[in-house]
């Protein structure tokens, strides 16, 4: 039982953290367009 819980908490963390990564990624690239394009020439 417990460990179901902690599977289902840590999916829902990772969840949410990809999301908000996500969300986050337009914002970084308006921010800061440069070290973006650096980035994705790597």
């Amino acid at each position: 039982m417990l460990k179901t819980l902690v599977t289902r908490i840590s999916a829902a963390a990772l969840l949410v953290a990809s999301v908000s990564a996500y969300a986050a990624e337009p914002l970084r690239v308006a921010a800061d367009p440069f070290r973006t394009l650096k980035f994705w020439r790597m």
